[in-house]
């Protein structure tokens, strides 16, 4: 299956933050996940973060992110599909993670429409290059290497 599986605005393969559910999730990757439950919190800005329940697939190097921390419902939506350290996926525009931080930023603004950088140069969210759409990529950073890819909902 993994090497079918790419990232890309659609999501990761065959999960969607658009439209996937819990029982999508479990239909198609399975259920060797490890669950991780993030208590709400207030950021120093006064913005609240929800609380969120974080399903990681070891194997896959992916995660899924459902906005509660309650036991998920079969039709509970999928809030965010990334590609977590470790993982080979890529997107066909050549984003992957591992990929250095120059390379991406490269790609981002070649191959796509920045949409948001965040101000200290940690996340960069992008659009297709038309704009369309009703998801974006989060491109996150570490240490100089992209650490993670987040597909979205807008």
């Amino acid at each position: 299956m993994i090497g079918s599986m790419t990232i890309g605005f659609d999501g990761i393969g065959g999960i969607t933050p658009q439209g996937s559910t819990y029982a999508d999730v479990l239909r198609v990757w399975g259920n060797l996940f490890q669950v991780e439950y993030q208590p709400e919190y207030i950021l120093m800005s006064g913005r609240a973060i929800k609380a969120k329940t974080l399903l990681h697939f070891k194997a896959l190097k992916t995660m899924v992110v459902f906005d509660t921390d309650e036991p998920l419902r079969p039709d509970m939506p999928v809030r965010v599909v990334g590609a977590e350290t470790g993982c080979r996926l890529r997107s066909p525009e050549g984003l992957w993670v591992g990929l250095s931080k120059a390379r991406a930023r490269a790609i981002a603004t070649w191959r796509y429409r920045v949409n948001h950088e965040t101000s200290r140069d940690y996340v960069i969210y992008v659009d297709p290059p038309d704009g369309s759409g009703s998801t974006e990529l989060g491109v996150y950073f570490e240490n100089g290497l992209v650490d993670f890819i987040g597909v979205y909902r807008k």
